[in-house]
């Protein structure tokens, strides 16, 4: 017979700490002593400097040695990006109020009924009677061209997720940390590249919106059926094909989602930024 099968030898089985518990004593008694020590110990309380790494000047240092060697590209983006900008926001200004509400209307009745086309036009008619029309027409500008912008670099970036796993593991924790980011974080290091204009806030706009899409398509794209790709597959499709004329559109459902949410993010951003 064992000696694990003697009383002597169940009795210290039941007796012998677990590890799990065995590392959460000694932790407990380790942060004892520090409490304990730490009014006559000023090392316990205090970080020394010579363990103090300054990632700060680090980082300061490295973004003017960006800021200086490519502002010329981000001001040439700036140019580029200012001429979309600038053509939507006179297009809407040029319009006549009672157009826009008209549209309005209609793009609410084509998407959701009369109901949602009633709640469009009122909506835009208080901002004309209240004498808000110029600035929403610079809002609805700025949206205007992110949102496009988010969602087809969503699009085409989700779709290289779904690809390319290597690609996927990179692409995810920056999803997860573009979408814990303050909002405000986002404008700080756009305004020193782009520099202080409408650009600024279009830019952080479509960045900030870019998130949800890309999640969007890769879970829309993982989630075609099996059946219907290898139906494609046995008919002869390319790569090009089978993305394009089969997961896609079996995947809209998820795509038309993603662009919800991004017209929103996209809305709430450029407020903020303006």
């Amino acid at each position: 017979m064992s000696t694990d099968s003697t009383p002597a030898g169940q009795l210290s089985a039941v007796i012998r700490p677990e590890p799990d518990l065995l590392v959460w004593l000694v932790a407990s008694v380790f942060v004892v002593i520090l409490l304990v020590a730490a009014p006559s110990v000023p090392l316990v309380m205090e970080v020394p400097q010579f363990l103090v790494v300054p990632l700060a000047e680090w980082v300061s240092a490295a973004m003017a040695w960006f800021t200086d060697s490519f502002r010329w590209v981000f001001r040439a983006i700036t140019w580029l990006m200012s001429w979309p900008l600038a053509w939507v926001r006179g297009a809407l200004e040029w319009l006549p109020w009672p157009v826009a509400v008209l549209l309005c209307a209609l793009i609410g009745l084509l998407a959701g009924g009369r109901r949602l086309a009633v709640f469009s036009a009122l909506a835009l008619l208080y901002t004309v009677v209240i004498g808000y029309w110029d600035k929403t027409a610079a809002t609805l500008a700025l949206a205007g061209v992110a949102v496009p912008i988010s969602i087809l670099a969503g699009l085409f970036i989700g779709i290289l997720g779904h690809r390319v796993n290597m690609a996927r593991r990179i692409i995810e924790p920056l999803l997860d940390l573009m979408q814990t980011i303050p909002t405000f974080a986002y404008l700080v290091p756009i305004l020193v590249l782009f520099g202080v204009g409408p650009v600024v806030g279009m830019t952080a706009s479509a960045i900030y919106a870019m998130p949800p899409m890309v999640r969007n398509v890769m879970l829309g794209l993982d989630r075609v059926p099996v059946e219907i790709v290898e139906s494609a597959e046995m008919s002869g499709s390319t790569e090009r094909q089978l993305l394009w004329w089969v997961k896609l559109p079996a995947a809209l459902p998820t795509l038309l989602l993603g662009v919800n949410q991004t017209i929103m993010a996209g809305f709430s951003m450029v407020v903020i930024a303006a």
